[in-house]
């Protein structure tokens, strides 16, 4: 997992979502300062290919953040994904997501390349 934190100076502000806070679009929450933590369970799926990594494999996750630096009312999503691992792939892994946002109750779907972190 993961927690970080960080505050702008005067006109420059952050967005939350997306990768950051799955289960939301990107943007979806804007502050001067923001939070998050992620934590993520990953797991083989299959037998082992080559140098101990597993073709095919899976996580689970729940991510929490906010527009600022208060912890009173932190946004949360959580969801599912499947992990490719291949050579052929930049950075080795390609990331599909499906993660659920408590706040607007809906799905959102993410592909990408390498970890989340």
């Amino acid at each position: 997992g993961r927690v970080f934190t960080a505050t702008s100076s005067e006109s420059f502000g952050f967005s939350l979502g997306g990768d950051d806070l799955r289960g939301y679009p990107d943007g979806r929450f804007w502050g001067e300062s923001f939070w998050n933590a992620n934590a993520e369970r990953r797991f083989a799926l299959g037998h082992p290919v080559w140098k101990d990594k597993a073709l095919w494999g899976g996580a689970v996750f729940v991510d929490a953040g906010d527009a600022a630096l208060t912890l009173s009312d932190p946004k949360l999503g959580a969801g599912f994904g499947l992990r490719l691992s291949s050579q052929k792939i930049v950075n080795g892994i390609l990331r599909l997501d499906a993660g659920y946002g408590f706040r607007d109750k809906t799905w959102k779907f993410y592909a990408s390349i390498g970890q989340a972190f």
